[in-house]
Formats: C-alpha cells, sequence, structure tokens
C-alpha cells in the first residue's frame, strides 16, 4: 500500500482589493478585506454518506466544501454556495474505507480563508441514522437505534379530508409509529433549496403514536422521544427547524376547514373525538419559524385536532414562537411545560 500523501486542494484565490472611493484616492472608502475563516467542522457518516456542518465566518460572499480522499485514488470533490449562511453539505456515494479530509473556504473579493481540516473515514456498517422527506404514505416505525432526520417539510399520510364517513379519493391515512428514546433531528438548511424549514406534519387522517411509557405515567429521560435541531450541542438555537404540526378533523371557529401556517395543509372537520394519536414523553426543542409577521410555525400547532388525541408529559423548550397553540379542535393538554419560549408559551 503506498504511503498516505495529503494535498492543499484549495489555493487561496487573488489577493486583496480594494474597491475604488468616492473621495479623495489617498482615503479610499469602502475598502474590502479578505474573509473570516469557518470554524467548527464536524463529519457525521452514515454508511457511504457524509454530513459536513461548520459554523461559517464573516465577510464571504460565497463558501467552497471541499473533501479531499487522503490516499490519493479519487478526485476532490467539492460543493459551492454562493451565501454566507448555509452550513451544511451533504457527499453521497462515497468509498467504504476510504479515509478523507474536509475543509470549508469562505471567499470574497479580497481573497479566501480556509477552516481546519476534518478528517473522517467511511465504514461499512449500518447507517447510524436515516433521513426523511416528502411523504410518508405507509405505516412506518422509527426506532431508537437510529436518528431520524426530518429535510425539509414531511407529511404524514396524505389529508383524508374533513369527514371520517366521506375520505377524499386521494386520502392516505398512515400510522407513524416513534419508539420510546427515539431522536428525530431537523435539518436547518434542508437539501431542497426551497424549503425554508424542515417540520413534520400529521394530516386529517393519519396518526402520530409517540409514546413513550404506554400508559399515563411519568417518563423517565430515557424514555422520552426527542425532537430537535441538527445542530451540535451548544450551538443549537430558536428556530433551527420548524417544529411539530398535527391537522386534525375536529370542529374550528372559522368555517369548515381553513389552511395551516407555513404551508402545513387543510385542518378541520365534523368530528369533535377524532384522534390524531399519542404524544406522551415528548420533548420538542430549538423549533418554530416567523414565516412572516402573521404566518408562524411554533412547537407544537394543534390545528383541529380532536378529544381522542392525546398529549400528555410534553415538553417544549427554546422555541422561536408559541410552545403550544391549538387552533379549534378539543385536545386535551395534561402535564405539559414549556421553557424558554420566544413568544407564547401557550396561545389560544
Amino acid at each position: 500500500m503506498k504511503p498516505k500523501q495529503f494535498r492543499v486542494f484549495l489555493p487561496l484565490l487573488a489577493a486583496a482589493v480594494l474597491a475604488e472611493g468616492c473621495g479623495d484616492e489617498d482615503n479610499p472608502t469602502n475598502v474590502v478585506t479578505a474573509p473570516s475563516a469557518p470554524t467548527r467542522v464536524t463529519a457525521q457518516v452514515n454508511g457511504t454518506s457524509d454530513i459536513l456542518a461548520w459554523t461559517p465566518g464573516t465577510g464571504a460572499t460565497s463558501q467552497v466544501v471541499t473533501i479531499s480522499d487522503i490516499e490519493s485514488v479519487e478526485a476532490d470533490r467539492s460543493q459551492t454556495f454562493n451565501d454566507n449562511t448555509t452550513d451544511a453539505a451533504h457527499f453521497d456515494n462515497l468509498t467504504p474505507g476510504g479515509s478523507y479530509a474536509a475543509q470549508v473556504t469562505a471567499v470574497n473579493s479580497a481573497g479566501s480563508a480556509g477552516s481546519g481540516l476534518e478528517t473522517f473515514q467511511i465504514t461499512e456498517e449500518e447507517p447510524t441514522f436515516v433521513v426523511v422527506t416528502g411523504v410518508i404514505d405507509a405505516d412506518e416505525t422509527w426506532t431508537a437505534d437510529k436518528t431520524w432526520i426530518l429535510d425539509g417539510p414531511v407529511f404524514v399520510g396524505v389529508d383524508c379530508g374533513r369527514d371520517p364517513a366521506a375520505p377524499l379519493a386521494s386520502c392516505v391515512a398512515v400510522d407513524l409509529t416513534i419508539e420510546p428514546g427515539t431522536t428525530i433531528t431537523g435539518r436547518r438548511t434542508p437539501t431542497d433549496g426551497n424549503a425554508r424549514s424542515s417540520f413534520l406534519v400529521v394530516n386529517r387522517g393519519s396518526k402520530i403514536i409517540a409514546d413513550a411509557t404506554g400508559s399515563a405515567t411519568r417518563p423517565t429521560e430515557a424514555q422520552m422521544i426527542v425532537f430537535t435541531s441538527d445542530a451540535p450541542r451548544g450551538a443549537r438555537a430558536r428556530g433551527d427547524w420548524g417544529g411539530l404540526v398535527i391537522n386534525g378533523r375536529a370542529p374550528i371557529n372559522s368555517g369548515d376547514e381553513a389552511a395551516g401556517e407555513g404551508g402545513s395543509g387543510l385542518f378541520g372537520g365534523v368530528d369533535d373525538t377524532d384522534s390524531s394519536g399519542i404524544l406522551r414523553g415528548v420533548r420538542i426543542e430549538f423549533a418554530g419559524d416567523d414565516v412572516t409577521a402573521t404566518d408562524q410555525l411554533n412547537g407544537i400547532a394543534l390545528q383541529g385536532s380532536g378529544a381522542g388525541t392525546t398529549l400528555d408529559y410534553v415538553q417544549v423548550h427554546y422555541n422561536v414562537d408559541d410552545g403550544t397553540e391549538p387552533f379549534g379542535g378539543s385536545t386535551t393538554q395534561t402535564h405539559v411545560v414549556t421553557t424558554g419560549i420566544g413568544d407564547d408559551s401557550f396561545d389560544g
């Protein structure tokens, strides 16, 4: 086996350029300086894929993410982002057993600044996380041995309409079961650039069964089902992802049905006892999204959810908008606590 080599794979761009000022030539204005380097680069390996995350530097107009095969067998792979806010990149189809080095470089017209190198290896072990996108159109169980990553808006089932006795022709009723001790994360930067936030919606007619104890008893910390940000601990913040929305078929006070906030779909109906499932022993943290001043995603939005829905031993922590907010419906909330909420703890 030939000895490992290492290459510097991101050459510096042009030297600093001073933008022309509109005043005295000896006192130019609008001086452009090179950006500061990105920091805290981390790699999360999943089978033959890798997610790189970092903290952007300042002053960049674009960022370049490059991974290099340390064995010099493969060509470098790069992704360019024309902003200074993107903080994650995804690389797929990497070589099992391969060793890689990653670097993020901030770029502007005055130059560039590269982060420190992050090295990682691709193993042939079973993936430790599962990325979930789009519509869940069949019953699923999310197990505690993996981390489940919401990438953009994720919908449980397809809307069944307002009347359970007359479901829509397009109805797909799905049960999403989440085991005790499971962690679900929402991506701060969805892969689909058209998606503003990652969030989970339970459509009318479908159910979420996130039951940490199986009975009306207080869960232990190990049993808790946690929805959180995909940022590293210590770097998480309000609004990292969108939160949880439950659309039910119970009556609402704004007509037969209404459109949910944040593009979360229709809710409301004729069944006051409608059940959208169980949330028991669940913590939702670092969620919410102020889409506009009047259109916000909350920690938990109960949109027309019925009396058959259980909400018990639930915490919403450090949310950007409301902790929980019911829009009509008849769900009872018991043993619910909110902490560090950006707006109302309990809205209504």
